[in-house]
């Protein structure tokens, strides 16, 4: 593998990890809660969307329904099970063992109904496209190029729109927020629906690239909280944390190979924590403006 192909792969992972890390900071800037299930969700926005592509349905009937799915499913979680347990003002261990909880069920009931095997999609075939003297699979590039287009979205609704000055204050300081008039309600379940769009439909990209199985999304998940601690508080920093996390993971395979990056990751992670505790934001509470 070339340093161009390494600098490409890198970059390609980022936006992924990019996406993944916005579904969990837009729900844990407005609730605190490591929502763990997310795994969940994205695994059954795919085996949703194969199940409906193999009846021959037009792949991008599949894909919205899939994602409909995932956000009907979703907003009930928020609805019926984390905002009675926010009335109740649930410690937040909670929320972390109901979350874990809801992701065990998601992915046996995938087991029941799809079974164990692996799934593919198949339609790209593995054709590769050449451009500048790189090969490119077109699966991963489709997957690179809507990654990217999700992030670059995310990132002006964050950083540009009134929703994003709502969601930075709530997260700053909640109390604060209140006072303010901001509805704290709404802010939690558009946070929701912004999630859950976006880890569904990583999710059937992700299926359209690679084969999957019942337990794709736990990785997934686990990347999803790295880049979270290491971004912490603040989305920009989310953004560097998953170019951070991408440029290790790959960096690590280039010269290592495949079985040292994930203790390489956790180990840079655990020394980061322990010089920044709150992540590359070094943000716990400031003023925001609303």
């Amino acid at each position: 593998m070339s340093l161009i192909q390494l600098v490409i792969n890198i970059l390609s992972q980022a936006g992924l990890f990019a996406v993944i890390g916005t579904a969990f900071y837009l729900i844990y800037s407005t609730s605190r809660i490591f929502h763990i299930s997310l795994g969940g969700s994205l695994t059954l926005s795919a085996y949703i969307s194969y199940s409906l592509y193999v009846l021959n349905i037009n792949i991008y009937i599949c894909v919205l329904v899939a994602v409909l799915t995932v956000v009907v499913l979703e907003l009930s979680i928020c609805k019926f099970i984390y905002l009675k347990l926010k009335k109740k003002q649930s410690a937040s261990y909670i929320f972390l063992f109901v979350s874990l909880g809801i992701y065990i069920i998601f992915q046996n009931i995938i087991s029941i109904i799809w079974g164990d095997g692996s799934y593919s999609f198949n339609i790209f075939n593995k054709q590769t496209i050449n451009f500048w003297g790189i090969t490119y699979i077109k699966s991963q590039l489709f997957l690179t190029v809507a990654s990217l287009f999700l992030s670059l979205t995310m990132f002006f609704l964050l950083s540009k729109s009134k929703f994003g000055r709502k969601l930075k204050a709530v997260s700053s300081n909640l109390e604060l927020s209140t006072s303010f008039g901001i509805n704290i309600h709404s802010i939690f379940i558009f946070s929701f629906l912004i999630s859950a769009i976006l880890i569904s439909t990583i999710g059937v990209l992700i299926a359209l690239d690679t084969d999957f199985v019942p337990t794709i999304g736990f990785n997934l998940v686990i990347y999803g909280i790295v880049i979270l601690i290491i971004g912490g508080l603040e989305y920009k920093s989310i953004l560097i944390g998953a170019l951070l996390l991408s440029s290790i993971q790959n960096i690590t395979v280039y010269y290592f190979g495949n079985l040292w990056q994930d203790a390489i990751i956790y180990t840079l992670l655990i020394v980061l924590l322990v010089l920044k505790p709150h992540g590359l934001s070094s943000i716990q509470i400031k003023k925001v403006n609303i």
